[in-house]
């Protein structure tokens, strides 16, 4: 394979190739990218951003047990191999979408806690749990 470094700088037509001339490495203005079929698929911008685009997706595992993506509707970490997705950490919450409220707290050792609206409704104790507000059962 022979490498080919021409003026054009575009996804379609990367500066850096090599026999197939749509795929390549690009530069674009503040970014550094890499095409396929003369799409972008990866770039990293001067911010230091990794920007894959939307149902692009990021793969652990040599039999691709792990994926990170965007749908174009949804974010999504799916696991699709052996064993468990784990979330390891000290204190582990749950945020909206504007980090401005907590939805759930894990901590280690410690509570499990539930939000609504803000507001904790539901924690767990060495002895039980507390929940504050109206207990509902709708089951028999």
């Amino acid at each position: 394979m022979a490498i080919k470094i021409t003026g054009t700088n575009t996804a379609a037509a990367p500066g850096i190739t090599g026999d197939d001339t749509d795929t390549g490495l690009f530069y674009g203005t503040n970014e550094i990218g890499f095409s396929t079929g003369g799409t972008s698929r990866l770039t990293l911008d001067s911010s230091g951003h990794l920007n894959v685009p939307d149902n692009g997706k990021i793969r652990f595992g040599t039999g691709n047990d792990l994926e990170i993506f965007h749908n174009g509707n949804n974010s999504l970490i799916k696991d699709t191999g052996t064993g468990n997705l784990l979330l390891s950490s000290n204190q582990t919450q749950i945020v909206n979408a504007a980090e401005t409220e907590l939805c759930a707290r894990f901590d280690e050792d410690g509570a499990v806690e539930l939000y609504h609206n803000g507001t904790k409704k539901f924690e767990t104790y060495a002895s039980g749990t507390l929940t504050t507000g109206n207990l509902k059962n709708t089951g028999s």
